[in-house]
């Protein structure tokens, strides 16, 4: 149990930093956060939210699901890979670049 939790904390900064960087790229990306593998970012509407979440899904085959009014949760499973976290976070890079 402890190396899953260091594991967690781990995977987890590297993906705040990707994250942070998108939101430093798309100014529609506000408020980073997270702890751990649970991260969110907030968007600048639920509709805006809604559709990057569909577009991830149809176009990119990623599964990030909305929280709150605006945000994006990015909660992967414990089991995930650096490598799978970098494809992810392309994913969000290219939806978000196409809006």
């Amino acid at each position: 149990a402890d190396a899953l939790i260091e594991r967690a904390r781990f995977l987890g900064a590297h993906l705040l930093h990707e994250l942070t960087a998108l939101a430093d790229k798309h100014s529609i990306v506000t408020d980073v956060r997270g702890m751990g593998l649970m991260c969110a970012i907030t968007l600048p509407s639920g509709e805006v939210r809604d559709n990057i979440v569909t577009k991830l899904r149809e176009d990119e085959h990623v599964m990030m699901l909305g929280c709150g009014t605006t945000s994006l949760r990015v909660r992967p499973a414990l089991t995930i890979s650096i490598e799978e976290i970098d494809r992810g976070i392309a994913a969000l890079d290219r939806v978000l670049a196409s809006l």
